[in-house]
């Protein structure tokens, strides 16, 4: 089965009032055509930033 979002070591930082800040760092989800996925995490780990880089495409 191919992969139909394959991203590979992104990362996400912010500057918050001077201090860089990393939201997400070297991930590598491979989300496989028909399947199902979650994206599970505490809050703060990168959650939302992850799903706007897998969402920005569309």
């Amino acid at each position: 089965m191919d992969n139909t979002i394959e991203i590979k070591d992104s990362k996400k930082t912010y500057n918050i009032q001077g201090k860089k800040t990393i939201a997400l760092a070297w991930v590598n989800p491979n989300i496989k055509k028909g399947g199902v996925f979650d994206i599970l995490g505490p809050n703060g780990s990168g959650n939302t930033p992850l799903v706007r880089v897998i969402a920005a495409p569309l």
